[in-house]
């Protein structure tokens, strides 16, 4: 009897479930992420501000988040100084892969530029603390040598 009502609750169920959400096609080394990236740098997370969509988004689908970063070193597409600030701009919800970025944290971001030149960050673009990098990851983002990641960038 169970075996012939649950796939008459599971089917139904399934088919229903039309939800379409964020996601990453697969693992990319950070290297390949940093070639494909328009810009990369490194900064501190001074300021987040929250840019609601229409009225009747509840869901945050329309809305942005926008955080403003000091650049501590520049690595690629940045024509901001060391010492600056730049603007990026993020999803209002992780379901349409927006990130949300703790202020004074610093972080190394890797993310793309809009034609209009707003630089925008994602989930599955990498956003990481400097301390969750390999000493090898460390080494190859922030020195200019053979086969380091800055060799190429520009």
């Amino acid at each position: 009897m169970v075996t012939k009502v649950l796939p008459l609750i599971i089917c139904p169920v399934w088919l229903a479930s039309g939800v379409y959400s964020c996601s990453c096609a697969g693992f990319q080394h950070p290297q390949d992420q940093f070639c494909s990236s328009d810009y990369v740098f490194y900064g501190k997370v001074t300021n987040e501000q929250f840019k609601t969509g229409p009225a009747d988004d509840t869901a945050n689908n329309f809305a942005t988040w926008k955080y403003t970063l000091n650049i501590i070193f520049k690595m690629k597409g940045i024509t901001e100084g060391v010492g600056q600030d730049v603007v990026i701009e993020t999803a209002g919800n992780g379901a349409l892969c927006g990130v949300r970025l703790t202020v004074g944290k610093s972080l190394i971001l890797m993310g793309t530029k809009q034609s209009d030149g707003t630089k925008r960050i994602g989930l599955c673009d990498f956003v990481s603390q400097l301390d969750n990098l390999t000493p090898y990851q460390t080494f190859y983002l922030f020195t200019r040598c053979s086969y380091s990641y800055l060799e190429t960038a520009e």
